[in-house]
């Protein structure tokens, strides 16, 4: 009943079975492979058909021969999670940036978003992450790095001190979320 071909999602598919194996991020919003790679900002990129063959109206098909063996190999234990997009829950956008302070990006949750999860796709660049519990009353003016074990960064280069709101989200000028150089994000 996870319809990700009619209504579009994500999926993340994480290899429990080998040490340092990275995890794997696909959407329907750009159809390919993001993984993130502890402990580093890189990005790197495959067609969806060469690892995840499709999405379908009830979930996602592995490609049998995958590219990648982090994804589907003989007798590995992996882990997957599937986000399908609906209201109040999940959305998947992408962007380009505007190269100037701040861009105001456009979602359909119809809610305020609880957390933000922004990769920049075209160049290396942190995982950017905004969540309403990094700060009791001003959560906007903080970002946590999905791909570092470091603290909370501060300051308005990643949502522009703006807080989210139940139709859209606001970035700053940092390169995680909206670079003065042509940039797509995801």
């Amino acid at each position: 009943g996870l319809d990700l071909s009619g209504e579009g999602g994500s999926v993340w598919i994480k290899n429990r079975g080998s040490t340092g194996a990275n995890h794997h991020w696909f959407n329907t919003a750009n159809g390919r492979a993001l993984n993130i790679m502890p402990n580093q900002n890189n990005v790197q990129t495959s067609t969806s058909s060469q690892d995840l063959k499709s999405f379908n109206n009830n979930g996602f098909t592995l490609n049998a021969t995958a590219y990648n063996t982090n994804i589907n190999v003989n007798n590995g234990n992996y882990v997957s999670w599937s986000f399908r997009k609906a209201p109040n829950f999940f959305d998947v956008v992408t962007y380009s940036s505007n190269q100037s302070s701040s861009q105001t990006i456009s979602h359909n949750l119809g809610s305020v978003p609880g957390m933000i999860i922004v990769k920049r796709t075209s160049a290396d660049a942190n995982w950017a992450v905004y969540h309403r519990g990094a700060d009791s009353s001003n959560p906007e003016q903080y970002a946590l790095n999905l791909n570092t074990t470091g603290e909370r960064n501060q300051g308005s280069s990643f949502w522009n001190n703006t807080a989210p709101t139940s139709s859209q989200f606001t970035v700053g000028n940092n390169a995680s979320t909206n670079d003065s150089d042509p940039a797509d994000y995801v």
